[in-house]
């Protein structure tokens, strides 16, 4: 099929880390085939070794599309907007002008992904409208005031984990200037603990203190 179509093809590509760290590089091609019906092929789904910077990467999409026999019908590429993408791409772009390839020299041939893009712009707008994270500076600004450093950080409890308690109690008695002043100027919080609660707060700290 992709010998027989008439016209050029495109490509995209991506690389995945599993969560074993191993690599694995997916391309696939997009072309029409005689009878004008756009088609979506996988060519291949590999194993990429480290390093996945530009010679590398460069290196096995020429292999591919060499063993493919397509490296003289290639159009563009898709990628997103990873740093090694852009020497990728240069390397590429040399080694299909040696065959006088691409269309133009290449200067069409690398295509930023949109999607990609669109992800960037939505992921910092949530960064700006996220209320936990305006709570979050609130709260720096309170330690602030108060002359604790909020490089400590604040703990969290892991059910599985007692002595993570301990942690998140002492985190949370090391704060306690801080909580307060948050409830003074954020009307939100209201779940700051009372006197009394926090005199047990301190009492279960110590408790939990003799058995570390």
């Amino acid at each position: 099929m992709i010998e027989n179509t008439p016209g050029k093809i495109c490509l995209t590509s991506d690389l995945w880390t599993s969560i074993n760290t191993d690599g694995f590089l997916c391309l696939t091609t997009y072309f029409l085939d005689g009878n004008w019906v756009l088609q979506k092929k996988v060519l291949n789904f590999c194993i990429m070794l480290p390093p996945h910077d530009g010679v590398p990467l460069a290196h096995k999409i020429y292999t591919l599309l060499c063993e493919w026999g397509i490296e003289k019908k290639i159009f563009s590429i898709t990628l997103d907007n990873a740093s090694s993408n852009k020497s990728f791409i240069d390397i590429l772009k040399t080694q299909l002008n040696l065959k006088k390839a691409p269309v133009s020299d290449g200067d069409f041939l690398h295509i930023c992904c949109c999607a990609h893009i669109v992800n960037l712009i939505v992921q910092d707008g949530l960064k700006e409208i996220d209320e936990a994270q305006v709570r979050n500076q609130t709260f720096l600004g309170c330690c602030k005031q108060v002359s604790l450093d909020s490089k400590m950080g604040l703990k969290q409890d892991v059910p599985t984990r007692w002595n993570s308690t301990f942690c998140m109690l002492q985190s949370a008695i090391y704060y306690r200037l801080a909580w307060c002043s948050l409830e003074l100027s954020d009307t939100n919080f209201k779940h700051c603990p009372c006197p009394s609660e926090w005199e047990k707060v301190q009492k279960i700290f110590i408790f939990f203190g003799i058995f570390l």
